[in-house]
């Protein structure tokens, strides 16, 4: 998923990937010690999946480059109560790496501290953490591009992993790369197996996420062959349509910005009569929308190959993002669609986490301390309403 100040910090790619450069550097040197004894084989299933079963994304706080509006999305201790008492079990937190060191390239304690005061607070209600490293694009073009990052991003997992590995694996799990962006599934895996190798070398019972290429859809899911560990869930994201889920997005698509009043479900007859309505350079879009009818059994027809994968391979998957952005999409129309994708996913017995908490998909706005719930989202995503 990308959120809008994805796109609006361009400087911070470069500024990751230098201090990537840099912490590679010092990870050289103060790399701590292989663990000396082996340590004991990890169960199965994965530890964290007692606790996968329905969360939200903590997105924007440490996701870019540096702490972004903290009033707004860094969480607090009545945040994680509200999430329990939701009935939800698990967060899901996206941290740039850039943001978790100083411009040397050295762990920022502060920033480190926060992190993991964050990850501690969660964890006192029961909850479990997700974290989930996001590079802005052009840090991952360079992923695939050049083993000096790629070795930088090694090491600094083996950095961060090391650091939270006392806390409990049943409740904390390592993503190494949330949406890896290249269009070369092998690509993409060899550098998971990689990443997931210095996880596995300094938190050696944590559940590590991997997904598959590309923005990690259903599409790229059925792609991923499995790793050989066995501590491993398997992530996807499902944003489809996204001229529906995206409608008014200034990121990604150009086309997005425009788009306003689509439909869900969606069929001819229900936007002929928005067409006269819609902006001129919108209106193929909107026509194609009804032709697609996206319904519960449509969405149930795209989901199916995730499902189908899991019991092929043996595997535990999880969709780690859906959504729909709240400024464009009518109500009732997204509260219909996060029913209808939940109810989906529960049936396959599929695990899922809303994107997101308190951003521009939230199920709740307003700052911390003054939080104004979603009533319509939250009855869509079956919690217990305050």
């Amino acid at each position: 998923m990308t959120d809008p100040e994805k796109n609006r910090l361009p400087a911070l790619a470069g500024a990751t990937i230098l201090l990537l450069a840099a912490a590679l550097a010092w990870w050289w040197l103060a790399r701590p010690p292989a663990p000396p004894t082996v340590e004991p084989a990890v169960p199965a299933p994965p530890p964290a999946l007692a606790l996968l079963g329905r969360g939200v994304n903590l997105s924007n706080w440490l996701q870019h480059g540096r702490p972004t509006q903290a009033p707004q999305y860094a969480p607090d201790d009545a945040d994680f109560r509200h999430i329990r008492a939701l009935g939800l079990t698990h967060v899901r937190l996206l941290a740039d790496p850039a943001a978790l060191l100083t411009d040397r390239g050295l762990p920022d304690t502060e920033a480190f501290g926060a992190l993991r005061s964050a990850i501690e607070a969660a964890q006192r209600q029961g909850l479990l953490v997700v974290l989930a490293l996001q590079l802005p694009s052009p840090a991952k073009a360079g992923l695939a591009e050049r083993e000096a990052d790629r070795v930088a991003l090694a090491g600094h997992w083996r950095w961060l992993a090391g650091a939270l590995r006392d806390l409990p694996a049943a409740q904390l799990a390592f993503e190494p790369l949330n949406e890896p962006g290249t269009a070369d599934a092998r690509v993409s895996r060899e550098l998971m197996i990689r990443l997931a190798a210095e996880v596995r070398r300094a938190a050696p019972r944590h559940t590590i996420v991997v997904s598959g290429h590309r923005y990690s859809g259903v599409d790229e899911l059925a792609a991923l062959r499995p790793l050989h560990d066995p501590n491993v869930v398997y992530g996807f994201h499902f944003y489809e349509p996204h001229n529906f889920t995206h409608q008014g997005a200034d990121w990604g698509d150009p086309a997005w910005a425009a788009l306003r009043d689509f439909p869900y479900p969606s069929s001819p007859e229900r936007v002929t009569e928005r067409l006269n309505a819609a902006a001129p350079e919108t209106r193929d879009l909107l026509r194609w929308h009804g032709e697609e009818r996206w319904n519960r059994e449509r969405i149930r027809a795209r989901l199916a190959p995730a499902a189908q994968w899991a019991r092929t391979h043996g595997a535990a998957v999880w969709c780690s993002e859906f959504g729909v952005l709240k400024a464009h999409a009518d109500p009732a129309d997204r509260a219909a669609w996060l029913r209808d994708v939940r109810e989906t996913l529960e049936a396959d017995g599929i695990p899922w986490t809303h994107w997101d908490y308190a951003g521009p998909f939230g199920i709740v706005s307003g700052a911390r301390g003054a939080r104004v719930a979603d009533a319509a989202a939250i009855e869509a995503l079956g919690l217990t309403r305050d």
